[in-house]
């Protein structure tokens, strides 16, 4: 285990490095440090208060997912301190912290904190493949069909009549799927696999829980596009929403990357990658992701290091009560 961190570690930094190199290749730091001349306070703080938002409409997506009697304000805090261990620390640790601080603050069983992590992971990685591949046909002018928001409506509609189909008829389908593989240990494993995917998605079998949920992830991304979109005018006043939604799927695509504590590199590259088929100047597009990441940790890091003292403090009054 110790191995297999270290070699994590090291794809992490080697990634960074590579990616880091990349940028500064790109760019003339003298034009970065005009550019990074032109940010206002009054969009910065609205893009600031606009991330903080998505984050609380993040913490309430997965508050419906544990569809237990818990108060808004420790999913809230547990989360955040999921992110503070996630930008600060290696191996991405923050899922299992933020597990443990809403186990630790609310008493909330550990199996149904777990599976809702896992829920919340799998459908941000649908709606965000959702997302980019979307509007890829339009930013890079594939075919006309794949441009039309008619299709990918139909798209999504067919997507989520499927999973719910598979949640509703999971027993009968993997039992017949057993039957039709032959005898091996692979088999076994794959259906077994399926059989955990399929139970940690369970909570979303409910029609009302499946769109309060969706509801508050599209409120979370929604707010997303807008913070980076209020960002993107500050260099680029041409920018449209349509920018701002594909810099927002292609640079959170680029954070799912091992990378160094804080996504060092990692989201630089990912926005300016995002930018180049815009044809914009590319010292402008590393000052554009130098402020989002300076706001993604400024507010992850202040936020966590509240959410310790919160969930801590909730810990030891539930463990004075009982």
């Amino acid at each position: 285990m110790q191995r297999r961190k270290g070699w994590q570690m090291v794809l992490g930094l080697a990634v960074s490095a590579a990616l880091l190199a990349w940028v500064v290749g790109q760019i003339e730091w003298p034009l970065v440090r005009t550019a990074l001349a032109q940010v206002r306070p009054a969009p910065l703080l609205l893009a600031v208060s606009l991330f903080t938002l998505a984050l609380v409409a993040r913490a309430q997506a997965w508050r419906v997912l544990l569809g237990h009697p818990v108060p808004l304000a420790p999913v809230f805090w547990s989360l955040m301190v999921g992110f503070l261990f996630t930008t600060l620390l290696p191996f991405r640790l923050g899922e299992a912290a933020r597990v443990v601080a809403l186990h630790r603050s609310t008493g909330v069983p550990w199996s149904l904190a777990v599976s809702s992590v896992a829920v919340a992971r799998l459908a941000d990685a649908a709606l965000l493949a959702f997302l980019v591949l979307s509007i890829a046909p339009r930013v890079w002018q594939g075919p006309a069909l794949l441009q039309k928001v008619e299709f990918w409506l139909v798209v999504a509609l067919m997507g989520g009549l499927s999973l719910w189909l598979a949640l509703r008829l999971r027993h009968r389908g993997l039992q017949r799927l057993q039957r039709m593989l032959p005898e091996h240990p692979w088999s076994h494993r794959l259906v077994a696999l399926l059989e955990r995917v399929l139970e940690s998605l369970a909570p979303l079998e409910e029609p009302r829980i499946w769109v309060r949920f969706l509801g508050w992830k599209g409120l979370t991304w929604g707010l997303l596009v807008l913070e980076h979109w209020v960002l993107l005018r500050l260099w680029f006043p041409q920018a449209t929403l349509l920018w701002s939604a594909w810099v927002v799927g292609v640079a959170s695509l680029g954070v799912a990357l091992p990378a160094a504590p804080g996504h060092v590199g990692v989201v630089e590259a990912g926005i300016m990658a995002a930018l180049q088929p815009f044809g914009v100047d590319p010292n402008r597009a590393l000052a554009l992701a130098l402020v989002k990441h300076l706001v993604y940790l400024g507010v992850t890091t202040l936020l966590g290091l509240l959410g310790v003292g919160f969930t801590g403090t909730a810990f030891l009054r539930r463990a004075s009560n009982q």
